[in-house]
């Protein structure tokens, strides 16, 4: 898991934490293929590293299918760059 933060934006390269952030409403930019293998979510910050915090805590919560279906969208993306 790599999460990076700067004054404006969240990057992090990890799957739940991305999909956990997308149902939680916080608003993703963009993905960055950092290489062949990995790619950074970009969120911006507003709430971003509070609701990382509580993801890694384990005090987020959010809607089971809502997550389910924020993962399978964040997929779709990833594979969509791939092509």
């Amino acid at each position: 898991m790599t999460i990076k933060h700067s004054e404006k934006t969240l990057a992090t390269t990890d799957l739940g934490l991305a999909a956990a952030l997308r149902v939680f409403g916080i608003p993703m930019l963009r993905l960055d293929a950092q290489d062949d293998r990995r790619i950074a979510f970009i969120f911006t910050d507003d709430e971003a590293i509070e609701a990382a915090a509580r993801y890694w805590a384990g005090q987020l919560s959010v809607d089971a299918l809502a997550y389910f279906n924020a993962l399978k969208t964040l997929k779709n993306q990833i594979y969509s760059l791939r092509v």
